[in-house]
């Protein structure tokens, strides 16, 4: 069975890495939410895409590996959604209340964050959340192969876009994928694939390979439905709740 997460919450209509955004994924009922993890420099470990608060934080930057909480912690980061009014970075701790029992968190670590994965479990332990419910993923295999190395019993994906074909086809190009992902002992890939390339085969694939298949960010429901059909393990969205129905009522 599928699993639909909500992108950074969810994000279509709520502000990305918010507490609403999160809040509306559990009031959906969706299996679960994406999110983003830094680390400030008093060690803080907040929710938010980019390193520099710019983007989201209405054209004020930090770079957040570089401040303070107090730094960051009073930004509106409310985006583009403004009718939600001023809405702050939310520390990761805080996104937990929201996580509802056998939910997943799908949780990425950025290259430069190697030190959030003690904290984040840690913190995962303090709101007595369940472990299983975690999974780490990153777009830099050394992550995954650090974070399976310390936490062999942890989920982690490898997150990578299969291209557009035109330099490697689509097999070729999951061969070297499937390879990394044994390499750095991953239980999983998290992708991207152009839609017209999406069959059962291509995700068989993986399955073959002892691998979970996770996609993202897929808010087109006829999109969503091919992967679903075609055995997609998960589905990541930016309207999860939205594609979810849309698909099961299809």
């Amino acid at each position: 069975m599928v699993q639909w997460i909500s992108h950074r919450g969810e994000s279509a209509d709520a502000p990305e890495n918010t507490l609403p955004a999160f809040k509306l994924a559990f009031e959906r009922n969706t299996d679960g939410f994406e999110t983003d993890i830094h680390l400030t420099a008093d060690k803080v470990l907040v929710c938010c895409h980019d390193s520099d608060t710019w983007r989201t934080c209405q054209g004020v930057s930090h770079i957040i590996e570089e401040s303070k909480w107090d730094d960051i912690k009073d930004l509106d980061a409310s985006y583009s959604k403004l009718d939600y009014g001023p809405t702050g970075i939310p520390r990761f701790a805080e996104t937990l209340q929201y996580l509802g029992k056998g939910k997943s968190y799908f949780v990425e670590i950025k290259d430069n964050d190697y030190e959030v994965m003690d904290i984040m479990l840690k913190e995962v332990d303090e709101a007595g959340i369940d472990r299983k419910q975690i999974v780490m993923i990153s777009f830099h295999a050394e992550v995954v192969r650090s974070y399976k190395a310390k936490y062999p019993e942890m989920e982690a994906y490898f997150l990578c876009s299969m291209g557009d074909g035109k330099e490697k086809s689509f097999d070729e190009r999951a061969d070297e994928v499937i390879k990394i992902a044994h390499d750095v002992k991953a239980d999983g890939v998290d992708l991207f694939l152009v839609p017209h390339a999406i069959t059962k085969e291509f995700v068989q694939k993986f399955h073959d390979a002892g691998l979970k298949c996770a996609v993202w960010t897929v808010d087109q429901c006829t999109t969503a439905k091919k992967w679903a059909d075609a055995g997609a393990d998960a589905v990541t969205s930016n309207c999860a709740a939205k594609v979810k129905a849309w698909v099961e009522s299809h």
